[in-house]
């Protein structure tokens, strides 16, 4: 088992909490394909740097503990399937104080359009720097993060990047 230090397991934690706003029951993650009762989606692992982690409330999870940086993806369909990702995209920073957006722009992911936003803020007195991408696909939202100190960031936003450009929705469930 991992451990988190200082201040990333508090930001840890939280991502977990808002990612599990939106959770769904059962799941598995084998050989880069996350599966659920209602999706399935291809996400390959970043690096053999981020070590898998069991979070609760999230799809997927990944910390990097030489970085103390955590990815986290998550998915939900039918709940909010007429929400735009512009709309949802503020949903996954509540907590996150002082923010301040760097840069937000829509780009493609897996033939749609998704909303890709960096910022910066605080949470529990210490500065984090992070990067949310929201897609909205075949009625489903699918919510990465990725999230580090602000010395930290650069160094690990190749890795979230990496998994952006090989995320790919696999099917629906229940259409």
């Amino acid at each position: 088992m991992f451990s988190f230090k200082g201040k990333s397991f508090v930001l840890a934690l939280a991502l977990m909490f808002l990612f599990g706003l939106f959770s769904c029951s059962s799941k598995s993650y084998k050989n880069g394909v996350f599966s659920d009762d209602e999706n399935s989606y291809r996400i390959l692992p970043p690096s053999a740097n981020w070590k898998q982690l069991n979070a609760e409330g999230a799809d997927i999870a990944f910390f990097n503990e030489k970085l103390n940086a955590v990815i986290m993806l998550n998915s939900t369909c039918e709940k909010y399937k007429d929400a735009p990702a512009s709309a949802l995209s503020g949903h996954l920073v509540i907590g996150i104080e002082d923010k301040k957006v760097i840069e937000q722009e829509k780009i493609e992911v897996d033939g749609r359009e998704a909303v890709y936003t960096v910022l910066e803020g605080m949470l529990d007195g210490a500065s984090v720097k992070l990067v949310t991408l929201v897609l909205v696909k075949n009625y489903c939202i699918y919510d990465m993060a990725y999230s580090a100190s602000p010395r930290n960031f650069k160094k690990g936003l190749p890795a979230f990047k990496k998994i952006m450009a090989k995320f790919k929705v696999l099917s629906r469930k229940g259409q």
